[in-house]
């Protein structure tokens, strides 16, 4: 009896422990590259362990693109591939400023042959063993990405193809105009965009070759009046607002504005 309560006394102090280093953090910091891939974002896995934690709560940066803070306030991800004869198995890990794991996911496991299937399916299930207790974000004082922030080819590729709306009208816009859903869908031309909503206002998706390739467009930041800012993934900062179809408007340098309309 004197045994087993000493084992549980030993646990709780584990995981009590456990839970406090995972709770003091800015940020994850996502590689952008894995050892078992070889190239940066390949198969966007990148991009999307950045969705996936902020879908669960979680602030998360690609390492080219981390704000400036302490980097003992940050947690560091990466993902295990584990040996497995007839499917493919990975976790994520969180490891703190000393090295240390702090936190590992249960294994997502995928059967998909393909590479480029395959690990965005077992990554997936790795996250679906998150909860938003699992890490509990600290206070997070954020910056705007560096102009040299490295960017995806996808998203160059649209940003060049933009077929932009040019709008004379006077700027009408409260709050009112803001969207209150927690995730809302958006097109532009043939493209679809995904605005999730976070603490410091939201941030916007590119949806690419299915519901789990997102690649991160930029975080928007609101004003008091409805309008907000735009910090892009290029480090360029614009300007924007919600009109009253909750469409949302951003403004270019040349004049010209961008309507991304939302999706009924």
């Amino acid at each position: 009896m004197k045994n087993s309560i000493c084992i549980a006394f030993f646990l709780i102090a584990i995981f009590s422990n456990a839970q406090e280093k995972i709770g003091n953090y800015s940020y994850i910091e996502v590689p952008d590259r894995f050892e078992f891939i070889s190239g940066d974002n390949t198969y966007k896995m990148s991009d999307m362990m950045v969705f996936y934690f902020e879908k669960k709560g979680m602030s998360a940066y690609r390492k080219a693109k981390s704000p400036d803070v302490s980097k003992c306030n940050v947690l560091f991800a990466d993902i295990e591939k584990s040996k497995s004869f007839l499917s493919t198995k990975l976790s994520v890990e969180l490891r703190n400023c000393n090295d240390e794991v702090v936190f590992k996911s249960d294994y997502g496991m995928s059967k998909e042959k393909a590479y480029e299937k395959m690990y965005p399916d077992a990554l997936r299930q790795a996250f679906a063993t998150f909860t938003a207790g699992d890490v509990v974000r600290a206070e997070a004082k954020i910056i705007a990405p560096s102009s040299a922030t490295e960017v995806t080819n996808v998203v160059q590729e649209k940003k060049d193809d933009l077929n932009v709306e040019v709008v004379t009208d006077a700027v009408n816009t409260t709050m009112k105009s803001v969207p209150e859903a927690s995730f809302s869908n958006y097109q532009l031309n043939d493209s679809s965009y995904l605005l999730k909503k976070v603490e410091s206002g939201f941030t916007f998706f590119l949806t690419q070759e299915g519901d789990n390739n997102f690649v991160k467009v930029g975080d928007i930041s609101l004003k008091e009046n409805g309008t907000f800012t735009m910090v892009d993934i290029y480090g360029e900062i614009k300007s924007g607002y919600f009109n009253s179809s909750q469409d949302l408007v951003v403004k270019l340098s040349s004049g010209a504005e961008v309507i991304y309309k939302k999706a009924l």
